[in-house]
């Protein structure tokens, strides 16, 4: 099996597994609309003014965004790969033909994909329901940005997994 081939397969996998955990689901995905809603909701009237009396709703859509890009990457490749650590998926993957690059490359396009999808919901709940505009002609740049900080995350979550302690050595004897 070619390297992309097998890439794409464990890309599927992670997918499946993402979506088929609510927990993950909620905390990576609903949460950042949760509170684009909550935050619209409650100062949506609300403006800006050493900003030229910039809506505040407009100010918060970007502000999402980052939250759920920053919780897409580095939250979840930590949790997730701190996970599979204390449940030996990963000393057990080694003993297996799949290359580890292959299992992390499919980790991080999982994240990456999650977080040009959450750009998009939040963009658009932004748009439609609070009117912030879409800045179409800096399209470009928010697309290199976006790849460039959501692979900048997924090496910190990636490197934060190191520095996680187990839950086994969380809790230490009172002696």
């Amino acid at each position: 099996m070619n390297s992309i081939r097998l890439v794409l397969h464990e890309f599927k996998f992670t997918q499946k597994v993402f979506w088929r955990n609510p927990a993950s689901v909620f905390f990576t995905a609903m949460l950042p609309v949760i509170f684009l809603l909550i935050f619209a909701t409650i100062f949506g009237n609300d403006k800006i003014e050493t900003l030229d009396n910039l809506p505040t709703t407009t100010y918060y859509v970007p502000a999402i965004v980052t939250l759920a890009v920053v919780s897409a990457t580095m939250v979840s490749l930590a949790t997730n790969l701190t996970i599979a650590r204390e449940a030996g998926l990963l000393k057990r993957g080694r003993g297996t033909p799949l290359p580890s690059w292959v299992f992390i490359a499919g980790r991080v396009g999982n994240a990456i994909v999650i977080s040009v999808l959450m750009v998009v919901v939040v963009t658009l709940i932004g748009r439609v329901l609070y009117g912030a505009p879409i800045p179409w002609d800096r399209l470009p740049a928010v697309a290199v940005t976006l790849l460039v900080g959501a692979a900048s995350f997924c090496c910190l979550g990636i490197a934060l997994t190191a520095i996680i302690p187990s839950r086994g050595c969380a809790r230490r004897s009172p002696t």
